[in-house]
């Protein structure tokens, strides 16, 4: 088969494929095959290995003035203060690097004690795992997190506040107790808590180091300063965004997560129905859920199925068209119907989805006491362990 390059290309869709396949530290992988870490970055968030067409889409005739200051230059974030009496008090300046629910839970708290943090997500929307997609045809899947339980006193008080205000709903999903889901997707959980919080959505912070004046952050537009720094990213990616010799890094070394392949379908209306869910966790398909059968949720019949963690490092490193081939007929088998039923079938990799070696305590921070590490990885893979290392890293701060 040919393959059509672009004439600036210096990468193939074989050496693309490695990235996208790989849990390796990006900057091991660029050594590895002779890239930049950009390079390595964007083929790794790419779901195929085709060139983009590298014409403008719409032609500007006005050019846009040049910027009063150097991008380069290093500068606060923010001034934050307020007085009270005749004394001024300066309130912290904080980034928090990631918006899923770690970020959330910490800026929730920060913000609720007073401080105004700062979330930087590289996404178009906030929650992380807590996703869901919407086509254009109308399809929406719940293709991360499937429900939401608490074991704890302050989880459940947060659960039951964000179900009477309207973003979680009982799902009776034909299990022993209802489970709890974001309504209208996922997400509503993650919109309940970013309520009122500075969230800055589609900035990636591309490196971060220590400087004289505070922690340095390296974004597109520039590079911006904060007193402390809050990172809930996976723990694999931590190497890939700071300094190689930082501590934070040797104290997650021995942490693994497992990848998580889901296939999202829809079918004919009259398709067969025979459950709401299953799980069998020594199958290939360890979940499947009737996502259309969630309250507030589009009439149309869809179907979330989502692999075992052996099923999926196995065929990690297939096209998501691929990966669609192999899971749609065992979804289709265990439904009782056919691809002909189908009427629209996509993939998403989750290459850091299932917490395998956690941390082993809710999070990590730096000898200096400015910079901190977390997420369900340092817990175990529920969306409340993902909430309690937010949380213990903000009353972490708010005591200091």
């Amino acid at each position: 088969m040919q393959v059509n390059l672009h004439k600036n290309a210096r990468t193939t869709p074989a050496i693309r494929r490695k990235p996208q396949a790989s849990t390796e530290p990006t900057r091991l992988l660029a050594e590895r095959y002779n890239l930049s870490t950009l390079t390595v970055r964007k083929w790794r968030e790419r779901a195929d290995t085709e060139d983009a067409s590298h014409r403008p889409h719409t032609l500007h005739a006005n050019l846009s003035p040049a910027p009063a200051t150097p991008r380069c230059k290093l500068r606060p974030w923010i001034d934050r203060s307020e007085t009270k009496g005749n004394e001024t008090m300066k309130t912290p300046q904080i980034a928090i690097i990631g918006a899923g629910m770690t970020g959330l839970a910490c800026a929730r708290a920060l913000t609720d004690a007073g401080y105004a943090p700062v979330v930087f997500d590289k996404g178009r929307g906030i929650g992380g795992r807590l996703a869901t997609r919407r086509t254009a045809e109308g399809w929406q899947f719940d293709h991360g997190a499937q429900y939401i339980t608490a074991a704890s006193p302050g989880f459940q008080t947060l659960l039951e506040q964000a179900e009477r205000a309207g973003a979680l709903a009982r799902w009776a999903d034909g299990g022993t107790r209802p489970h709890l889901v974001g309504t209208p997707g996922m997400t509503g959980l993650a919109s309940y808590l970013g309520r009122g919080i500075a969230i800055r959505q589609g900035v990636e912070v591309r490196a971060l180091h220590a400087t004289a004046q505070g922690w340095a952050l390296h974004l597109a537009e520039g590079t911006a300063l904060f007193e402390r720094v809050v990172v809930t990213i996976p723990a694999p990616q931590l190497v890939d965004l700071l300094e190689p010799a930082q501590p934070l890094t040797k104290a997650v070394a021995h942490v693994r997560l497992d990848p998580c392949l889901t296939l999202m379908a829809a079918f004919d209306p009259d398709t067969p129905r025979p459950f709401i869910s299953q799980a069998d966790a020594e199958a290939p398909l360890a979940w499947i859920a009737q996502d259309s059968s969630k309250p507030g949720r589009p009439a149309p019949v869809c179907w979330i199925a989502q692999a075992s963690p052996a099923w999926s490092a196995a065929h990690l490193a297939l096209d998501p068209e691929v990966i669609v081939a192999r899971m749609l007929p065992l979804l289709c088998e265990r439904l009782g119907t056919t691809t002909d039923a189908v009427r629209y079938a996509a993939a998403h990799r989750w290459r850091y989805a299932r917490v395998a070696v956690p941390l082993g305590r809710p999070f990590v921070r730096d000898p200096s006491g400015t910079l901190y590490a977390g997420g369900d990885w340092c817990l175990e893979a529920r969306v409340e362990a993902a909430w309690r290392s937010g949380e213990a890293i903000a009353r972490d701060i708010i005591g200091g």
